[in-house]
C-alpha cells in the first residue's frame, strides 16, 4: 500500500512540475510569435502558436509511447 501511495505522489509532483515548465515556454513561445508577426492577438500568430505546440506534444507522446514499450 505505502509503495502505491508513494508512486502515486510521485505522479502528481511530476505533473505538477511538467505544468509549470509548460506555462513557462508557453509565455516564451508566445512572446517569440508576438515580437516577430506583430499583432498581440493576431489570428495568424495563435494559429502558428497553436500549429507548434501541436506539433510538440504529437512528437513527444510518440516518443513516450516508444520509449514505455521498450521498457516493458
Amino acid at each position: 500500500m505505502r509503495k502505491e501511495v508513494a508512486d502515486i505522489i510521485a505522479a502528481v509532483v511530476t505533473a505538477i512540475l511538467a505544468l509549470m515548465t509548460a506555462l513557462a515556454w508557453n509565455s516564451v513561445i508566445q512572446n517569440i510569435i508576438r515580437k516577430n508577426v506583430g499583432a498581440e492577438y493576431s489570428l495568424v500568430g495563435v494559429m502558428i502558436y497553436a500549429v507548434i505546440i501541436t506539433t510538440a506534444t504529437i512528437f513527444v507522446a510518440v516518443w513516450i509511447h516508444k520509449t514505455a514499450h521498450k521498457v516493458k
